[in-house]
Formats: structure tokens, C-alpha cells, sequence
């Protein structure tokens, strides 16, 4: 395992802000609590990169405890992943998310309902390790492909997956796309990707300066219209199905989602589009053009179905 020398010089040297981190680390402290800095910021560091990117935190404590340590010291927090075991603590200017260690007991894939822990309780004969572009094979005839996304404090990666001649992608987190993700992407039968904010409503909306920053930046989420763009650049005549994922309850909704990303696509796509709810799987749906010429044929072939 590598290890980091002088950390808090290099840490400064990289555009960590170690003095915001050590006020939330003391204010922890205060119910013993123990806070370990994770994700981009260490790898950053341990390549010895010239920059970063946002700061990810994980604490020890409940996350009950974690809202009170950081309230105790008048540190100003959000609170929209709290039943999740998660905050966003702002400081100055900046934003730190701060997660409790956590289990998932059941998931419909994005929301979950977590139990706290004090530790992974990782089965090393039951894990393994992969890195990006690593081909993952799955039995005969399943395998999924990994590919790196833009996203802040994170080693985010897109999930192709590859089946008996066919291709699904699972697209989200991310702030922007890269050409290696365009060029994987480009021409799968089912897409599903984030459409995660409208950028009017994310202006207008409560959210703080700085996490409005987060999330407009490459490091943070797809709006509507950049959803669009993508799409217009990977959906082909074999593309059928594109599904919306991981829409704001706040800052979006479906239709706005909907009928932005059509925009940019309907002339070229002639599959289904489904808008996956904050809730579970229950989606609506779209006819794609394909479908509305055969039925408009249909009723004008057979005026009796009119």
C-alpha cells in the first residue's frame, strides 16, 4: 500500500482545503468521532497530481450524531441525503460531503435503507476489485464493461453491459461525458442515463450558491439539456429503449425531463423513452415515432379503431 509523506503539505499543494476539513474533524471529535478523507482526494494525491476535485468525508458516528457535532459548532449543513447517512457541510465557500459508515439492508437501486456501522465487513472471498475498461465476465455470455465518467471526489464509471449481441448502459453521476464514453456509448440498443436537473429550476431553487456550483460543474450532474446533447451524440437506428434516471425532486420533473431530451433527439430516435420515478421502478412512458406512424397507419387503414 502506498503511502502519503508530508500529507498536509501535499494535501495544500493539491488544493485540498485542510483547514475547513480540520474544523469539521474537531467538531466530530467532540463525540469521538473519527473522520477519514476518501475517494478522488486520495488518489489525487497518492499519483501525485497537479489538482483535485471535491472532497468526500466519511465519519464513524451515526449520522444523528454527525448533524449534532457539526450543529454544536454552528457549521452550517444541508440535509437532503440524511435518511441516506449523509450531509453536506458548508464552510466559507465550499461544500464537504460527510457520510456515515453505512450498510445497505435493501435497495430498489437508488435509494436504499441503510443501517449504521462502524466498519466494511467486507468478505475478502467474496470481493473483488476492478478498475476502469476492465472487461467483467459473467457466466458465457454476460459481461460489463466499465468506463470512467467526469464526477467530483469519486472514481465514477459507466456499466456497459453486453449480452447475446445486444448492449444496455448505465450512465449516472457525472457532470460531463469524455470522448472514450461517446465512443462506447454510440450505438447500444437501451441506454439509461441521469437527466438530473433543469437548469432554470436549479437557479431558482433553495439550494446554497456553492452546492449550485457543485452540481452545474464537470464534476457534478447532467441537466436536462446536457442529457439531450449526449443522447444526440450515441443514440443510432439500433438504440430502442432510453430511460431518465436520478431526476431532482427539486430542481426537475418529468416532463421537463422528457420533453428537453426530445428536443434534441426526435428526429433521430425512434425508440421508447422512459422516465424512471424517485421511487422505485414505476415509469411512464413515451411512443417513439416509429410507434406512433404504425398506429396513425393502423387507424387509417381500419377507421373502426378511431
Amino acid at each position: 500500500m502506498n503511502k502519503i509523506i508530508d500529507f498536509e503539505k501535499q494535501a495544500r499543494g493539491l488544493g485540498i482545503m485542510i483547514d475547513e476539513i480540520k474544523l469539521i474533524q474537531n467538531a466530530l471529535k467532540n463525540c469521538r468521532g473519527e473522520l477519514f478523507l476518501i475517494g478522488g482526494n486520495v488518489r489525487d494525491l497518492i499519483l501525485k497530481n497537479k489538482r483535485t476535485t471535491h472532497s468526500d468525508l466519511v465519519c464513524d458516528l451515526p449520522i444523528n450524531l454527525i448533524v449534532k457535532a457539526l450543529e454544536q459548532k454552528k457549521i452550517k449543513i444541508s440535509k437532503a441525503g440524511l435518511k441516506y447517512g449523509s450531509i453536506t457541510a458548508h464552510i466559507k465557500k465550499a461544500s464537504f460531503d460527510v457520510t456515515s459508515m453505512r450498510q445497505d439492508l435493501e435497495t430498489d437501486g437508488r435509494y436504499a435503507t441503510v443501517k449504521f456501522t462502524d466498519e466494511l465487513n467486507l468478505d475478502p472471498m467474496l470481493t473483488s476489485h476492478f478498475d476502469s475498461l476492465d472487461i467483467i465476465k459473467i457466466g458465457d455470455e454476460l459481461s460489463v464493461l466499465p468506463v470512467p465518467v467526469p464526477h467530483s471526489g469519486s472514481d465514477n464509471v459507466a456499466f456497459i453491459a453486453s449480452y447475446r449481441g445486444e448492449r444496455a448502459a448505465v450512465i449516472t453521476d457525472l457532470g460531463s461525458w469524455t470522448d472514450e464514453l461517446v465512443r462506447h456509448v454510440h450505438g447500444c440498443e437501451h441506454i439509461s442515463i441521469e437527466a438530473n436537473y433543469d437548469a432554470n429550476r436549479l437557479d431558482s431553487g433553495p439550494y446554497p450558491f456553492s452546492l449550485k456550483e457543485r452540481i452545474r460543474s464537470r464534476g457534478g450532474h447532467l441537466s436536462n439539456d446536457q442529457t439531450g446533447q449526449f443522447l444526440a451524440e450515441v443514440c443510432t437506428e439500433t438504440t430502442r429503449s432510453v430511460v431518465l434516471t436520478h431526476l431532482s425532486e427539486k430542481n426537475n420533473s418529468p416532463h421537463l425531463a422528457e420533453s428537453t431530451v426530445l428536443y434534441h433527439i426526435s428526429d433521430l430516435f425512434d425508440g421508447d423513452i422512459f422516465i424512471s420515478l424517485q421511487d422505485g421502478p414505476e415509469m411512464t412512458h413515451y411512443i417513439g415515432k416509429n410507434n406512433y406512424q404504425i398506429n396513425k397507419t393502423q387507424v387509417e387503414n381500419n377507421p373502426e379503431i378511431a
